[in-house]
């Protein structure tokens, strides 16, 4: 099963250095502090997100993770992430042969804000994975993984309850099968929290 591993440790060095630099830059624009969560309604306390990524070449990608979430307290936040997952490995010499993986899961996580900027991130994920294991046999398999991803994350806030963020995870679950391999590096949006 190595091949369908994909490579989660490079983290383009443009996106960490814009990052970097929104964190130490002021904003052109203020945005009032976030109202205490005890004047908003159990409606208001809900938060949305998640990421889309896209590769495409000899490796395509597509990749579809939505967040949906609660805050329990204000700096507490329970929530459920789906994802879908496609990879295709182009062979470019037999086309009959390109590798065609379907990746469906679910993760619940909890994540909890230290500072305004940086949170501890907590997640169960669980993936199955359905690939034909040769174009010519036809012959369809599934694959379930289950992760525990331990780490921490940075938000940058992009508009008035909207951020976007980084995290460092790691996988308590790695084997030689695992999805992902340490450390796993994620980016993507929240709005509510």
């Amino acid at each position: 099963m190595a091949y369908i591993h994909h490579n989660t440790n490079i983290l383009p060095p443009v996106f960490l250095a814009i990052v970097l630099w929104m964190s130490t830059n002021g904003y052109c624009q203020s945005f009032p502090d976030n109202e205490p969560d005890t004047k908003q309604s159990w409606k208001e306390k809900f938060f949305y997100g998640g990421s889309l990524g896209l590769q495409f070449g000899t490796l395509t990608l597509v990749d579809i993770s939505p967040m949906v979430g609660y805050k329990v307290t204000p700096r507490l936040g329970l929530g459920i992430n789906p994802t879908y997952k496609y990879y295709r490995y182009k062979n470019y010499y037999y086309s009959s042969d390109d590798l065609k993986i379907n990746v469906f899961g679910a993760g619940l996580f909890g994540r909890y804000l230290l500072f305004d900027k940086l949170f501890a991130h907590a997640e169960y994920e669980y993936l199955i994975y359905d690939f034909i294991d040769s174009p010519q046999s036809g012959n369809t398999f599934a694959q379930e993984f289950q992760s525990f991803l331990v780490g921490a994350g940075y938000r940058e806030r992009i508009a008035a309850n909207g951020y976007m963020y980084l995290m460092a995870l790691w996988n308590l679950n790695e084997t030689i099968d695992s999805p992902y391999s340490n450390p796993i590096f994620r980016a993507g949006f929240s709005i509510g929290f």
